[in-house]
């Protein structure tokens, strides 16, 4: 039940309650389910107008052409580029991290104590850029998950799915004049 109704909501609610809670398909799970009391107290309380609109707008959005936009294109576009520019430059990162660890093996881990410690210093100083390149690789890697995200959600069109969700909510809405 939501926190802060008043007696005469509580009341209002108690009374307009169904025995049967109605159902919605939820797309996410791909199954029918109950609304929760919370949503149906809020539909008891919501006034009608608002519950039609909320009705209007799923039909709407239920019927609508499932065409990719001119919009959708472009970002898919922009996305698949941006993606493949951020995996080449994090390949080339990459390889210079692996190519440098290698190099650095090889030096400090010549068996003898006298040249491992000796070039120490070297390496060290071999080392500083790293820190930046690190940097880089990391923000990079940050836009790859973002822009892999965006590959991932598409368009904004909207599956079989979806759309039945939408439709079953219209029911659901008008059931509480």
């Amino acid at each position: 039940m939501p926190v802060n109704l008043t007696q005469e909501q509580l009341a209002k609610v108690a009374q307009k309650r169904k025995n049967l809670t109605p159902t919605y398909y939820n797309s996410r799970i791909g199954v029918r389910q109950a609304i929760s009391q919370d949503t149906e107290a809020a539909l008891i309380l919501l006034p009608s107008v608002k519950k039609e609109l909320a009705s209007r707008y799923c039909q709407t959005f239920a019927t609508k052409e499932n065409l990719a936009s001119d919009y959708d294109k472009v970002l898919d576009l922009f996305v698949t580029q941006q993606l493949s520019n951020v995996q080449a430059a994090n390949a080339s990162l990459d390889l210079i991290f692996t190519s440098f660890a290698q190099f650095k093996d090889s030096l400090l881990g010549q068996g003898e104590e006298v040249l491992a410690s000796g070039c120490t210093p070297v390496v060290e100083s071999l080392s500083l850029p790293l820190g930046k390149l690190k940097s880089t690789f990391d923000m990079l890697s940050y836009r790859e998950l973002h822009f892999q995200a965006a590959k991932r959600l598409g368009s904004s069109t909207l599956t079989e799915d979806q759309k039945r969700e939408l439709r079953s909510w219209i029911p659901v809405l008008v059931s509480y004049p």
